[in-house]
């Protein structure tokens, strides 16, 4: 049997392993995964029996995976007892390994209990429908609030008390009239609301501080032939998704507000191939080619190429239009504090790009049907579930468009 004294950390481990037949003692430090998994296997492939210490850690979960899978035996130790059983202060790597070795050969290692990979599973499970038992629970009271206050506001409370009626008859000055059901409604506490939600639905935006940011409009997205858009032509036709990124385009340039486009990376050939760790959205454009460079599906659609002066970020490689990208130093050097966000994908890239501008500080509008998705399910945990969080705004193009040419009609009457 060998015995296997590993000290492990995230990117390496170190080991310091015995042969119990041949008595002969090895040091070895293997990177991860490649040069771990190499030396585990070459050991299963001689028909070894191993046994590996190590202390308990939360970043090995895919070498317990591999010991399984190769019938190694893995004893986890626990890091206190382990540190306390060791004299000095001092320490290496090396003298790590030898000392949790040294304690597998004196029968003193401090093991603790380990479940099965059958039980985390299911603790997983369970985890996962505490979850999202908590979020039924949360909105369906905040769907009972919501209807609970609907309620009480809509009640005329001036004709519940006659007292408080004549009070309001007595004060009114002679010769006045009575005032209108409008005025009425103007005094009730939903009234109110309603205002606030229609300040929400049309935002103000000042020509100096808003841009319009037209995400990934690439014929394969948008285009007849391209390669995505049979999977969001449904959607995409229903709601009118191209005109109204078109019209809002037209509706800021016209308004004298700067455009900026935020662009998917355009596939070439050795995007991918040497990387360690691929997205699986990223898996997806690798397989399918998308946007591929010096290809018509890699192009921006003719109506939408960008005019003199508008400005084009750097592409960004997975969602965001602001990861890895200088999109914000672009805004930030043109004074833009408020965006306008039309584009796709709606729960990939629209999403990201407006949760990373929240986060970011800006003030964003998300326009509903200026974006697309696969279906409709897709637009819905997009549009009612995700975006609400960090768009200050989403509206309608129309609502959009009608905002923006308020600006102008500012602007000539000034």
């Amino acid at each position: 049997m060998i015995i296997v004294g590993c000290d492990y950390h995230p990117s390496f481990q170190q080991i310091a392993f015995v042969d119990r037949e041949t008595g002969e003692l090895k040091e070895q430090r293997l990177a991860h995964r490649e040069g771990a998994e190499e030396f585990y296997r070459a050991l299963a492939a001689r028909d070894q029996q191993v046994r590996v210490g190590m202390e308990a850690s939360g970043h090995a979960r895919w070498f317990e995976r591999l010991l399984a899978e190769l019938q190694f035996e893995l004893w986890m130790g626990d890091a206190a007892e382990i540190r306390r059983k060791r004299g000095r202060k001092q320490k290496t790597d090396r003298q790590d390994a030898q000392h949790i070795l040294g304690l597998l050969l004196k029968d003193d290692f401090p093991p603790i209990w380990m479940p099965s990979w059958e039980n985390r599973d299911l603790r997983q499970l369970l985890w996962h429908r505490h979850r999202m038992v908590q979020a039924r629970t949360r909105i369906m009271n905040q769907r009972l609030f919501s209807t609970t206050v609907r309620a009480v506001s809509a009640v005329d409370y001036s004709t519940l008390n006659p007292c408080h009626r004549s009070r309001r008859v007595a004060a009114r000055p002679l010769g006045t009239a009575n005032p209108t059901n409008q005025q009425d409604a103007a005094d009730r506490p939903y009234a109110r609301r309603r205002h606030r939600r229609k300040r929400m639905a049309n935002p103000d935006f000042d020509k100096g501080i808003t841009a319009l940011l037209v995400i990934d409009p690439y014929n394969d997205f948008i285009s007849e032939g391209g390669k995505i858009w049979d999977r969001i032509r449904a959607v995409a036709e229903a709601n009118g998704c191209v005109s109204h990124m078109l019209q809002v385009l037209n509706a800021a340039r016209q308004a004298g507000l700067r455009v900026f486009y935020a662009l998917h990376h355009r596939y070439r050939p050795g995007d991918y191939e040497t990387w360690k760790y691929i997205a699986p959205i990223q898996k997806l454009a690798w397989s399918r080619k998308s946007f591929e460079y010096g290809t018509w599906g890699g192009e921006i659609r003719s109506e939408f190429i960008p005019l003199p002066g508008e400005i084009v970020a750097q592409e960004h490689w997975c969602s965001s239009g602001f990861a890895n990208t200088d999109l914000d130093l672009l805004l930030k050097k043109h004074g833009i504090h408020k965006l306008i966000v039309v584009g796709l994908i709606a729960h990939t890239c629209v999403e990201s790009t407006v949760r990373f501008a929240a986060e970011l500080g800006y003030d964003v509008a998300v326009v509903k049907d200026a974006i697309a998705d696969y279906s409709d399910e897709h637009m819905n945990a997009a549009l009612v579930t995700n975006l609400p969080n960090y768009a200050s705004a989403i509206v309608s193009a129309k609502e959009l468009v009608d905002s923006i040419s308020s600006i102008q009609g500012l602007e000539k009457s000034g």
